[in-house]
């Protein structure tokens, strides 16, 4: 379950366009909703039916029959059976005064006849649909932001096709209300096959999440050469009986095969999800329950949704079975925004993060405010129309005059609930970062950078160590527990940092040192230090950011301390230079003054030659 490898740039490409074709498909809903959504638009047979559990091309038996059913103006009663000229006139919304042409089977005999579909004074929740288009918008943008923000994991791949996939073919479709025509037909036949590719994709992001080692698992093995084939095979089956059905023909056991399909599923991804959560430890493991507790709503929710109305003789789903897999979608959603932006379960970076927050808070502000004039409108129809435009106007400057204050409040409660104690701490050990170039003791930037990893890991353990003349790496300072004093050089984290250069997770390495996180400090593509941390006080690993921010600190000051011991070298040869030059000199001096005192001693000892003129 690997990706094809292409590049970022045309990862994106593909993306846009992607989303560009997706989108177009509620899109579609949202223009034509305003004529297909009204009082009067809306049209019916007036009859209650069921299909007929037979082979072939699809028909439907009259349970009921309304008295002023247009049914009844062709001679149709209660048994008769009916097909549609048009497959999807059984399932669809339909129109007004539509023409409906169909064959009428009463008995032995035949007949086409064509009806026109009288006003249905059933009222149309609006809200549903305009919830299915929110989530629309929502999983757009979603996908759009984790797959530019991780353009080259395959994990995230997956999970942001499915975010745009998942808005334009939802468990229950919005879809019904387009009126005849191409867009209502590629629609109807891509909706069982994009719904099914949407489970497929989230299998995907399951067992890829998050290093993309599909197979690092025994139990993942097994599940992939056993169990998977079999179930995307189910899954495959559904979505072509659901092109068939959508053709006007009735498939047999086709809900036994609904109920299989989605249940084989539902299993599947609870046991990968249950599998990452097991054997993962630290903050990975916390970002697997926070994807476990949020997809599984998702996987359970609604294939059950499905499954039930699998099991029921209706024709069309009813609006509490709507409400029920909205409400399953909107806490997925509202989970996953959660994980995403408060525990970092995806990276889309810090600035992304406060946007997404404050432009959803700033927009839910509005949309309460709309809510609120659609409530005192809906409970005071009664008000004549002078007084709803005062009333209009009173609402209008409670915006003005509240929305500011209230925008002001929501955005210091969003900034004390996900983003202040991490962003003071990033702010922190930046300032260090930029700081520690000023420092002019190795000694004294080793103990402030140690204090600057306390103060932001909240005094979690640590151990820095420094390449040695011989090749491996001396611990320098340490509060790590079980940190030994040299690690080899050819130590499996060593290695791991020499050939990746990237902050590592110790437990990746397979390496028998302690800690969580290993942050290297590179040199001109050489390994030259690198700092352990352990887990947090609490129990906790390192976010994402989290692990961004600590890499670049340790990089830096790293790239610092060799500057100073650079220096301090560069002084210690100085000194040295200046010291063997006073010695040579001193040597020259004693060697002169040696050269006279054998001079003196010879002259000593032959004082008759010395006399001689």
């Amino acid at each position: 379950m690997n990706w094809p490898n292409s590049s970022a740039s045309a990862w994106k490409a593909a993306l846009c366009a992607f989303a560009l074709c997706m989108s177009s498909f509620w899109l579609a809903e949202i223009w034509h909703a305003p004529r297909t959504l009204g009082a009067t638009a809306a049209g019916t047979l007036g009859i209650v039916f069921h299909e007929l559990p037979q082979p072939g091309r699809a028909r439907f038996v009259i349970d009921e029959i309304a008295p002023d059913s247009p049914m009844r103006l062709v001679g149709a009663q209660i048994g008769d059976q009916w097909i549609p000229d048009r497959a999807s006139d059984a399932h669809r919304r339909l129109e007004a005064h539509e023409r409906i042409g169909l064959t009428l089977l009463q008995g032995d005999t035949s007949r086409h006849v064509v009806v026109q579909a009288r006003n249905d004074g059933t009222p149309t929740d609006a809200w549903l649909y305009i919830s299915g288009w929110c989530i629309s918008l929502t999983g757009l943008l979603l996908g759009l932001i984790i797959g530019f923000r991780q353009p080259n994991s395959t994990a995230f791949r997956a999970l942001a096709l499915f975010m745009i996939l998942m808005g334009a073919f939802k468990a229950i479709p919005t879809y019904l209300i387009l009126p005849m025509g191409p867009a209502f037909l590629a629609h109807h036949l891509l909706w069982g096959p994009g719904f099914v590719l949407d489970g497929i994709l989230l299998l995907v992001f399951f067992f890829n999440f998050p290093d993309d080692q599909p197979r690092n698992t025994a139990v993942k093995r097994w599940l992939l050469r056993y169990v998977v084939p079999p179930v995307v095979g189910l899954m495959l089956a559904w979505a072509a009986a659901i092109v068939a059905r959508a053709l006007g023909y009735h498939i047999p056991f086709m809900r036994a095969l609904a109920i299989l399909a989605t249940a084989s599923f539902a299993v599947v991804a609870l046991s990968v999800m249950w599998e990452n959560w097991r054997t993962s430890n630290g903050d990975l493991r916390q970002r697997h329950l926070w994807i476990l507790l949020a997809f599984s709503l998702l996987s359970v929710g609604p294939p059950a949704v499905l499954a039930i109305y699998g099991l029921t003789p209706q024709s069309q789903l009813t609006t509490q079975a709507w409400w029920v897999a909205r409400a399953i979608t909107l806490v997925f959603l509202l989970l996953f925004a959660y994980a995403a932006l408060r525990h970092r379960v995806v990276s889309i970076g810090f600035a992304v993060n406060r946007a997404v927050v404050y432009g959803a808070a700033s927009a839910g502000m509005l949309l309460s405010f709309g809510l609120l004039e659609w409530a005192v409108h809906h409970f005071l129809e009664s008000i004549g129309r002078e007084k709803s435009i005062w009333l209009d106007a009173a609402i209008a400057l409670g915006v003005f005059l509240i929305f500011h204050r209230m925008r002001h409040w929501g955005e210091q409660l969003i900034e004390r609930l996900f983003f202040h104690a991490s962003h003071v701490r990033e702010a922190a050990l930046r300032r260090f970062v930029k700081e520690a170039p000023f420092i002019t003791r190795p000694e004294a930037l080793l103990t402030a950078f140690t204090g600057a990893l306390d103060r932001f890991t909240d005094g979690a353990g640590h151990a820095l160590y420094r390449r040695s003349a011989t090749g491996d790496y001396e611990r320098l300072a340490a509060t790590l527990e079980a940190a030994p004093e040299m690690v080899d050089a050819n130590e499996p984290l060593a290695v791991a940092l020499r050939a990746h250069q990237q902050t590592t997770h110790v437990g990746d390495a397979r390496s028998g040192l302690p800690g969580e996180l290993a942050l290297p400090s590179i040199h001109h593509g050489e390994l030259d230090g690198f700092v352990l941390l352990g887990l947090k006080p609490n129990g906790d690993g390192y976010r994402p950011d989290e692990t961004d921010v600590l890499g670049f600190a340790a990089h830096q000051v790293g790239l610092d301390f060799r500057a100073l011991r650079m220096e301090q070298l560069e002084r210690e040869v100085t000194q040295l230079t200046i010291s063997n030059r006073q010695l040579e000199s001193s040597n020259a001096d004693l060697r002169m003054c040696m050269q006279r005192l054998s001079s003196s001693a010879a002259a000593s000892a032959n004082p008759v030659a010395s006399a001689t003129p």
